[in-house]
C-alpha cells in the first residue's frame, strides 16, 4: 500500500472516530442493532446496484476496450465517484468527472 493510500485511510479512520465521538457511539450502536438482519438486506441491495452499474459500464465499452478494465476496478471507480458526489456541493456532476478521469 502506498504512502498516500495509507495517509488517506488514516485520515478516514480519524474522521470516523471523530464522528462516532460526536454522535455518541453507544447510541449509534444501539440504533444500528435495532435494524438487525435487515441491514444485510439493505447492504446486499446496495452492493448489487453498484455491481450492476459497473457491469453496465463494461457492456457499454467495445469488447476490445472492455478488456482493459477489470470488473473490480470499475466497481471501485463507481464507489469513488459516489464518494466525490457525497463530499462536494456539485450535485452529481463532480463524481461523473471523477469517474471519467479514473477511466483515463
Amino acid at each position: 500500500m502506498s504512502l498516500v493510500k495509507k495517509a488517506v485511510l488514516g485520515a478516514g479512520l480519524v474522521m470516523l472516530a471523530f464522528l462516532l465521538y460526536k454522535l455518541d457511539a453507544r447510541e449509534t450502536a444501539a440504533l444500528a442493532l435495532q435494524v438487525r438482519w435487515m441491514f444485510a438486506v439493505i447492504l446486499a441491495q446496495e452492493l448489487g446496484a453498484h455491481a450492476f452499474n459497473a457491469l453496465g459500464w463494461r457492456l457499454a465499452f467495445r469488447p476490445a476496450d472492455a478488456r482493459r478494465f477489470r470488473f473490480r476496478d470499475l466497481l471501485a471507480y463507481r464507489v469513488m465517484g459516489d464518494g466525490v458526489n457525497y463530499l462536494t456541493p456539485s450535485a452529481t456532476i463532480a463524481g461523473e468527472f471523477a469517474r471519467a478521469n479514473l477511466l483515463g
